[in-house]
């Protein structure tokens, strides 16, 4: 039904028995349509699905509802439940609701008794553009209020304050005479919500208050989208002496694996540290946008941690957090030793202009050490990268401007040097680009070093740096697939031998001046105007698998490069410098 102007009322029950009547009426309506019944203020309604768009509130009855929809409710009702219905719509499982200024809270129970049984049954509910909104529930939540809420999703509700802070407030005496309970025994839980969507909602401060915490045992997955006053997601338990408790006797969030915060300005801490310890399943968490942000995991000052249990994350995603300025910091006496970022597989780190290094002091115990993948762009202040290293694969680099060195190799042996591993033997890909003050991919002794998994590397507008690596790992580089360079003004040399190397490394690679790429199949050489040599004088490099060579604007190349006739492709650069060499690469 469609734009019927003058109707007030479709159905009304004089006595509770007419609703056979209406069964007898419409046996089988199962979904009802009504729009623009701006004047339809009385109707009593059997349907499973019902969808009303731009109609007054006062006075609906919907028997065995099980989906509604109300868009654009007209009306002066300030809340659901008790006005729009007073039975509670405890047979209803999904509530979408939409554009209206009138509604304040969901249910209302100030000033007149409502069912505990009230959206009892309710699995879904969608609440978008209710500018009047201010909270779900105004005063106690009744007994078995959501309790079987599956998803929720809250959108453009600019006047909601709070979401499920119900440990807070107690009603005693007279109902409108709240009182303060912090900590207080929960008597209202969210035992079925798996996930949370709250979006745009620009005076939210808080979402889930302590106690409340305890019951959210099936919460899968929270997004968070512009609140900019919010301020914290969780707020902490405490126990009788005001001391954090410690997650070893609490599982606060046991199924927790996906948490996303998008611009929301004033938050400071992703989690309280006390709450990150007891999330056994979290995988991913993605911060975007959170100009404010200090920690990754909260600790405040006078918190002691008394079980600093590991947090099982493997994906963590930072963007434009501009007051970040480390992911750890052990300078701090509360900070413990031995929960940071254990089992972190993956990193991404952009535009966080704050950012300076990965840890501020001696790194916690088992810090980054499952580091897979690495991406760090447009953090302008970074100047260390220590300690990654030992299980990395994957390392991408852009627009860093302070950074000089990769990996500082000094810094990442062993003290004993007993049982040293090998260095960087696990990466696989590299990709430098526009990092301007760079002068080293590594720094330091390279006796522990192997890129025997290394396939790809890519370097780009490093425009201080004049070598990439000692020819005496070429050795290592077997599975070396792709090899891009351009646009290094300084490069003079592809594979250097380094002064600091020691003498019989430099034997050894004298004693064998030939040595091979063999899995090269890409080499491109762009805009290197100071490059010479590929490899030191008098070596020979073989790359049997070569299919394409890009050599453009490198005016100083002094390398030869031949083809055989098996199709084996020869790189070498002679003592003896013939002048005609240099006009064959300009």
């Amino acid at each position: 039904m469609t734009s019927l102007s003058r109707l007030k009322q479709i159905w009304r029950l004089v006595k509770e028995r007419e609703e056979h009547g209406i069964q007898k009426l419409f046996p089988s309506l199962t979904d009802l349509t009504m729009m623009d019944c701006p004047k339809l203020t009385d109707a009593t309604i059997l349907s499973e699905r019902i969808l009303l768009k731009g109609i007054q509130s006062s006075k609906l009855n919907f028997i065995n509802t099980k989906f509604l929809t109300l868009n654009g409710i007209m009306g002066d009702d300030h809340n659901l439940i008790p006005e729009v219905d007073r039975e509670g719509l405890n047979e209803l499982t999904i509530l979408h609701l939409s554009y209206s200024d009138s509604v304040e809270y969901l249910v209302d129970t100030t000033k007149q008794h409502v069912p505990d049984t009230t959206f009892t049954s309710l699995v879904e509910l969608q609440l978008e553009g209710m500018r009047g909104l201010k909270r779900l529930c105004n005063g106690k939540f009744p007994k078995q209020f959501l309790q079987n809420l599956e998803k929720l999703t809250v959108q453009e509700c600019p006047e909601l304050e709070e979401v499920f802070e119900v440990d807070e407030i107690c009603y005693s005496g007279g109902q409108n005479e709240p009182h303060l309970l912090k900590g207080s025994p929960p008597y209202f839980a969210l035992q079925s919500l798996k996930v949370v969507n709250i979006f745009r909602c620009r005076n939210l401060k808080s979402i889930f208050s302590a106690s409340l915490i305890q019951s959210l045992l099936l919460l899968e997955e929270l997004w968070i989208k512009g609140c900019y006053r919010l301020k914290t997601l969780f707020t902490e338990l405490e126990n009788d002496g005001g001391e954090t408790e410690s997650s070893s006797h609490h599982l606060f969030l046991p199924r927790l694996t996906t948490l996303c915060i998008y611009h929301c300005a004033r938050l400071e801490y992703v989690l309280p540290i006390t709450l990150a310890q007891g999330l056994p399943r979290l995988e991913t968490v993605k911060v975007s946008g959170c100009a404010e942000l200090k920690q990754v995991f909260g600790v405040a000052k006078e918190q002691k941690i008394l079980t600093p249990d590991v947090v099982c994350l493997t994906s963590l995603e930072l963007r434009d957090c501009e007051d970040l300025e480390c992911l750890a910091d052990t300078t701090k006496e509360n900070v413990p030793t031995c929960v940071m970022f254990t089992t972190l597989v993956e990193l991404v780190m952009e535009n966080m202009i704050g950012l300076k290094m990965l840890c501020n002091g001696q790194p916690p115990n088992g810090f980054l050490q499952n580091l897979e993948i690495l991406i760090v762009e447009k953090c302008i202040d970074i100047f260390s990268l220590y300690p990654v290293a030992q299980n990395l694969k994957n390392l991408t680099i852009r627009d860093c401007e302070k950074l000089q060195k990769v990996f500082k190799t000094d810094e990442l042996l062993n003290k004993e040097q007993e049982n040293q591993a090998l260095l960087l033997s696990n990466i696989e890909v590299l990709q430098l680009m526009s990092l301007t003050e760079l002068r080293w991919i590594l720094k330091g002794p390279i006796q522990y070093v192997s890129l025997r998994n290394l396939k790809v590397v890519r370097i780009e507008k490093c425009n201080k740096l004049e070598s990439l690596f000692s020819a005496s790992l070429i050795q290592s580089l077997r599975l070396l697939e792709k090899l891009y360079i351009c646009d290094c003004d300084k490069l003079e040399i592809v594979f250097a031998e380094l002064e600091s190397e020691d003498e019989t490394k430099s034997n050894m690679l004298l004693a064998s001046a030939q040595s091979d790429l063999p899995r090269l199949q890409e080499l491109k050489l762009h805009g290197l105007t100071n490059l010479s040599k590929f490899g030191p004088m008098g070596h020979h490099l073989l790359f049997p698998s070569l299919e394409v060579l890009e050599i453009k604007d490198c005016s100083q190349m002094i390398t030869s490069f031949t083809i055989d006739s098996i199709s084996t492709v020869h790189a070498k650069t002679k003592v003896i410098i013939y002048p005609i060499l240099r006009k064959l690469f300009n």
